[in-house]
């Protein structure tokens, strides 16, 4: 059964967020619209996956694959500061 999902990239060697519910049982994971090209899909593989949290990381794993177009924003690896912005997706 084919279903689908949404995720966003957060790095330039193909690795995306996405839920856990969009990748749960796949026998295989397809990738659309990396660089804004909808009309190319990728194969892709679970790097590490949260039923719990309902996370999962997946990386295109594509010999086609070259890399991600910058990534429009970064992720912070360390505690926020009091008072702070954080934006979270």
């Amino acid at each position: 059964r084919k279903s689908t999902g949404s995720g966003f990239a957060i790095s330039s060697d193909g690795i995306i967020a996405t839920n856990y519910h969009v990748v749960e049982n796949a026998k295989s994971i397809k990738i659309k619209g990396a660089n804004l090209d909808f009309n190319k899909s990728y194969s892709a593989k679970i790097l590490v996956s949260d039923r719990h949290n309902d996370l999962a990381l997946i990386q295109i794993d594509d010999s086609e694959f070259n890399s991600l177009k910058t990534i429009p924003y970064t992720i912070k690896t360390t505690l926020a500061g009091i008072g702070e912005n954080g934006f979270v997706l």
